[in-house]
């Protein structure tokens, strides 16, 4: 590592307290901040220092009331603000300051997102080692994703080969228009940053999509169908007719005798 440079708010106005760090701070670093009163602002009166921030509330406060501050900054820290109380005992006055913390830290959580057709559209996240099962034909979107400061260069692979992005500008958006069967296999997100890498890997499952419909509607099959029935229902109406002629014509005929 190289010497460290203190960045010191020189422009601070004449009775405002500085807070004097090196930046960017580095998660899980050991690092210690002052805090800075000139002379001709303190008068002479003793000085009293406390210290309050999102970063400092796990610190025991007991060791918050000096003029340096030994902090290891989380990567939660940054974005947050830091502040420095200084006052002149002896008098009424108190005096504060207040930086917002500037936290380099490696990707934690590398997630990948997916949308396809037959997703109708939502978001999906998977895991590591997952297995995704995609439908042939398909237009096919990943997404990856990865918290990290600054933020870390991301890249696909599959199979352990690099792929171009889909966008330059969005190199962690990979899709596919339309999925063959050879898009199956092993596909991989990385992170890469300074201060340590992460990668997300998944296998793409082509599936096979449902076959076309072989059924024949009744347009396509013509009136037959239509003639068969009344066919069938005229000749159902004649046998009706016929036995009860035979009938009628029986008990006529017999019952007179």
């Amino acid at each position: 590592m190289g010497p460290r440079h203190f960045l010191l708010s020189s422009s601070a106005p004449l009775g405002k307290p500085y807070i004097q760090f090196p930046e960017p701070l580095e998660a899980g670093r050991p690092t210690t901040l002052t805090c800075t009163l000139s002379l001709a602002s303190g008068g002479g009166l003793p000085l009293l220092f406390s210290w309050a921030g999102e970063a400092v509330e796990s610190i025991d406060p007991d060791t918050l009331h000096s003029s340096e501050l030994t902090l290891t900054p989380r990567p939660q820290d940054h974005g947050t603000n830091l502040t420095c109380w200084v006052t002149l005992q002896g008098s009424q006055v108190t005096l504060e300051t207040t930086v917002q913390l500037n936290v380099s830290y490696a990707p934690r959580l590398v997630t990948t997102r997916i949308s396809q057709e037959s997703f109708t559209g939502s978001l999906k996240f998977y895991l590591n080692g997952t297995s995704l099962p995609i439908l042939e034909g398909q237009f096919l979107r990943l997404v990856c994703v990865a918290d990290s400061n600054p933020p870390a260069m991301l890249s696909w692979l599959w199979e352990g080969k690099p792929l171009s992005p889909s966008q330059r500008s969005a190199p962690g958006v990979l899709e596919i228009p339309r999925v063959g069967v050879g898009d199956g296999g092993e596909v991989t997100c990385r992170a890469q940053h300074p201060l340590g890498s992460q990668q997300v890997s998944f296998s793409l499952s082509v599936q096979k999509g449902p076959p076309p419909c072989s059924c024949k509607t009744e347009e396509q099959q013509g009136s037959w169908p239509l003639v068969l029935t009344l066919i069938r229902g005229a000749l159902m109406g004649a046998g009706f007719l016929l036995t009860y002629g035979l009938t009628w014509t029986y008990y006529t005929r017999c019952g007179g005798q």
